[in-house]
C-alpha cells in the first residue's frame, strides 16, 4: 500500500498505479487532513504521465475544496507552470 507521500507513490514509476492509490485513499479517508495531499499527488502523477488537462482540473478541484491547506498553494504553483 502506498504511503501519503508522493516519494513512496512514484519512486516506482508506475503513475497509473500511484494514481489510482492516492485515490482510494480519498474514497476511504475524504475528511482526513491528507486528503489535500493526495488531490497534489495524483496531479502530480498526472503531469509526470503527460496528462496535464487532468492535472489542471485536480489542481483547480484541491484549491476549490482546500484553499488554505499547504497542498493547495503548491497546486496554485503547478497549475501555473502547466502548459
Amino acid at each position: 500500500l502506498c504511503d501519503w507521500s508522493s516519494d513512496v507513490c512514484s519512486s516506482d514509476l508506475d503513475y497509473k498505479t500511484a494514481i489510482s492509490t492516492q485515490q482510494k485513499l480519498l474514497n476511504l479517508f475524504a475528511d482526513s487532513s491528507k486528503a489535500p495531499d493526495s488531490m497534489l499527488n495524483i496531479g502530480m502523477n498526472q503531469i509526470e504521465m503527460g496528462d496535464n488537462k487532468a492535472a489542471k482540473k485536480t489542481f483547480a478541484d484541491l484549491i476549490a475544496k482546500y484553499p488554505i491547506a499547504p497542498a493547495a498553494d503548491k497546486a496554485r504553483r503547478l497549475q501555473n507552470n502547466i502548459k
